[in-house]
């Protein structure tokens, strides 16, 4: 008799105690690993965006592409200056580019859509300032300071 009794109790705790957190566990488990999965889909995304953001070490070669639209439309580049944040606050930085040059208002504004149009290199215009033949372009562009 005493051992039945120890056996319905066990097996009381078990239904009344046991079960129902055994069940929260397993629901707390799941909800974790859902949200490890999501972590891990934001850093997936997180990586693949920051490919598409230029590095530093491409910057010649974008200014050379600016040149190379410009030149394309017999626009005289005069002077192309960069201005970059000297300290290092995080991943990303904005570079500004000042173009000077001389030639037609439409070849100008042709360059400057083709600039703007590349898939490679993202860049924004920021101003265009046109006055008697001479432009004055500022372009920026978010680059990686990797």
């Amino acid at each position: 008799m005493g051992g039945s009794i120890i056996l319905l109790a066990v097996i009381a705790v078990q239904v009344l105690a046991v079960r129902p957190l055994t069940r929260q566990l397993d629901t707390v488990s799941a909800k974790e690993n859902l949200l490890r999965q999501e972590y891990q889909d934001i850093l997936a995304e997180g990586a693949k965006n920051n490919v598409l953001i230029p590095d530093r070490a491409d910057l010649p070669h974008m200014l050379e592409q600016i040149n190379h639209c410009l030149k394309s439309e017999n626009v005289s580049v005069k002077a192309m200056d960069i201005t970059q944040p000297s300290m290092k606050r995080g991943d990303f930085f904005q570079a500004t580019i000042k173009v000077n040059g001389e030639g037609e208002l439409k070849k100008i504004l042709r360059a400057v859509n083709t600039i703007q149009l590349q898939k490679e290199v993202p860049f924004l215009i920021q101003e265009l300032d046109y006055v008697n033949g001479e432009a004055e372009i500022r372009l920026s562009i978010l680059i990686r300071s990797e």
